[in-house]
């Protein structure tokens, strides 16, 4: 049994090596994959607008969907967003509007790394900032999923709403800023919720 628990990996480092390998990298490869997807959707509002600005185009758009200027704006305002989420401008701006101009900083891999036989308060310090970069992650695919929705309501789908569109804006923007949101949490209800993560402070 001692064998078993000796090859078994450290829950610490597996939730840092999570944030390293997965989180870290998965984050700057959506922020190249929203500027790809943001300058298509510009490409397809402007297709739009020259699809709505003259009827007898339409016989050269594919689908299903009819031109619009709404739906070409819908495109364009989601096309633009979705580029400037490649600099992590949008969360910028969500950030100094819904929490006060508290911004948070992506989190890299410089900030874990530790050495192997480090203090436990270092090694938990650590933990903190990958459970951070996890929640950084989920919160910028949630941002995305927003703004894209933009498109789906100016085309008229059904699972789409401004309603939906302000969640996950909101959920995205407290998920990024994850501390801000626990700290949030602890003033309001006076229980330390990141605690339950990491007592690290």
């Amino acid at each position: 049994m001692e064998n078993l628990a000796q090859n078994f990996p450290n829950l610490m480092d597996m939730l840092v090596n999570l944030a390293t390998r997965g989180a870290i990298p998965a984050l700057g490869a959506g922020r190249h994959l929203c500027l790809v997807v943001g300058l298509w959707f510009v490409f397809m509002g402007l297709m739009h607008f020259y699809g709505a600005s003259d009827p007898e185009s339409s016989r050269f758009m594919g689908g299903r969907t009819q031109s619009s200027y709404t739906l070409a704006f819908g495109y364009v305002l989601a096309g633009t967003l979705l580029t400037s989420m490649y600099r992590l401008d949008v969360v910028g701006v969500l950030q100094g509007t819904l929490i006060n101009g508290d911004a948070a900083v992506p989190i890299n891999s410089a900030q874990l790394q530790y050495g192997g036989g480090g203090a436990l308060r270092e090694r938990i310090r650590v933990a903190t900032f990958a459970l951070m970069a996890i929640m950084q992650f989920i919160g910028f695919v949630a941002i995305a999923r927003g703004i894209m929705m933009i498109k789906d309501v100016t085309a008229g789908h059904q699972n789409a709403s401004i309603g939906g569109i302000f969640i996950f804006l909101v959920a995205g923007t407290m998920l990024w800023h994850f501390e801000y949101f626990a700290n949030v949490i602890n003033g309001t209800l006076g229980y330390d919720f990141i605690g339950l993560f990491s007592p690290y402070r």
